[in-house]
């Protein structure tokens, strides 16, 4: 599972994160990287991929699948 989310500073502000680094609170997501934990609220959430099928995309960004390559981020991410 990934999960692409608003980054704000990262390049396009747009970064993804694999299921381990991702735990779930009430209200926010919690990332894990390599700087520590990062709180993402879920209206950040722009599309959540599972082996590779789009299950959800944020309507407000549609058309974002189509612009990442084989399900995998673009830059590293």
């Amino acid at each position: 599972m990934r999960v692409w989310y608003t980054d704000r500073g990262a390049p396009g502000d747009c970064a993804a994160a694999g299921g381990p680094d991702i735990s779930l609170e009430p209200y926010y997501m919690t990332i894990r990287t390599g700087d520590g934990e990062k709180p993402v609220p879920y209206h950040r959430i722009l599309l959540i991929t599972y082996d590779g099928a789009v299950v959800f995309e944020n309507r407000k960004v549609r058309g974002l699948a189509g612009r990442i390559p084989d399900g995998t981020p673009d830059q590293g991410r």
